[in-house]
Formats: structure tokens, C-alpha cells, sequence
């Protein structure tokens, strides 16, 4: 299973408080059972997950930044932008939580 969403599920949409780029606990839930589900201990790279609050620093956790392309959306930055798991070696099935 390979995985890339290129929009952020929407159970992580408010990504952060006060303009940091901090995870709020419903991202990091998220994230701890796309993590669990799909063996993460097995992926081939796991950098940085829960080594961190900051979600963005993770590896394949893309963030909203000030420097997108698209020009800096303040509301957005530090929100997850996509996730890119691929070639991570990740099996199992994603979470129904991610969808909602």
C-alpha cells in the first residue's frame, strides 16, 4: 500500500493554534492511527513521528507554509497539507477516522 493524499483528510484541517505549527490532538490522534494501522514500526523511514509535536518536521507530512507557491495563506500555515507515504513500505488499511 502506497499512499499520497494530496489534500489533507479533513480530520486534520485545523492543524494548529494560535498560528504555530504545532498539531492539535485530534491531527496527532489521526496521524497515531494511520501510524498504528498500517504497521508504522515496519515503514521503511519513520522519521520524527511522535519524536515531535510539530507534525510538519515528520517524514512524508507536508505542511502549508509562507513560502507555497501559491503565496502564504496565514489561516493555513502549519495545517497538514498532504501526506506522502509512498515507497514507506506500509501495509494494513487506512482508518476510517482519517475520512471524517
Amino acid at each position: 500500500l502506497g499512499l499520497l493524499l494530496g489534500a489533507a483528510p479533513a480530520a486534520m484541517a485545523q492543524s494548529t493554534t494560535g498560528g504555530t505549527s504545532s498539531a492539535n490532538l485530534n491531527t496527532m490522534e489521526v496521524l497515531l492511527k494511520i501510524y498504528d494501522e498500517t504497521e508504522g514500526l515496519e515503514w521503511t523511514d519513520h522519521a520524527n513521528w511522535f519524536t515531535s509535536s510539530d507534525v510538519c518536521s515528520w517524514r512524508g507530512i507536508g505542511c502549508y507554509s509562507a513560502t507555497d507557491p501559491d503565496g502564504p495563506d496565514d489561516e493555513r500555515i502549519g495545517h497538514v497539507r498532504q501526506i506522502d507515504l509512498s515507497e514507506n513500505h506500509v501495509q494494513g488499511t487506512m482508518p476510517e477516522e482519517v475520512w471524517d
